[in-house]
């Protein structure tokens, strides 16, 4: 597991995440910010993505009890090809019924912002605001040389913003 030091370094030298804030760093992992937008479920696909930001003030989203919706980080991510990355949700968003990401792997070669799984299995409206911290990412080094590479078989590299998924089930 990598620890912030070398998290920092990493990212000061515009290879692992941008933007960087120091204040998001902990000792082994990055706190990751939610972005501006949101995409909400209709039947077998997502609505266009809606803004939280209007006027210049950010606009709570409440996420409604049992409800899902997709997002996404502020940073953008470049992973290089020695180092895998784990998005985890934050304690306190899940001790208030606030499920984050189900599929948190980031492989070696991605490049893109992360999209973020939401549900709520709250009994109350959750409140999501653009800017807060969201998940956390925990790094790895690769101790030996992959054998299919992300950034050429990936299916979500290059994303922007909540990314719907490639096929619905």
């Amino acid at each position: 597991m990598i620890n912030d030091t070398k998290i920092r370094q990493l990212a000061e030298q515009n290879s692992l995440l941008h933007p960087f804030c120091m204040d998001n760093l902990q000792p082994h992992s990055y706190d990751v910010t939610l972005g501006d937008f949101i995409a909400l479920p209709q039947y077998n696909h997502f609505t266009e993505e809606r803004s939280w930001i209007k006027k210049g003030t950010i606009i709570p989203y409440k996420l409604q009890p049992l409800h899902f919706a997709l997002g996404s980080t502020k940073e953008t991510f470049k992973l290089p090809s020695d180092i895998v990355g784990v998005l985890c949700g934050k304690s306190t968003l899940a001790r208030n019924g606030l499920v984050i990401e189900s599929a948190g792997l980031i492989d070696q070669g991605f490049h893109g912002e992360l999209t973020l799984e939401f549900f709520s299995q709250a009994p109350w409206p959750i409140s999501l605001e653009s800017g807060m911290r969201i998940g956390q990412v925990y790094f790895f080094e690769v101790d030996s040389p992959h054998y299919k590479f992300y950034k050429e078989i990936g299916n979500y590299n290059g994303q922007s913003g909540p990314t719907e998924p490639k096929y619905n089930i």
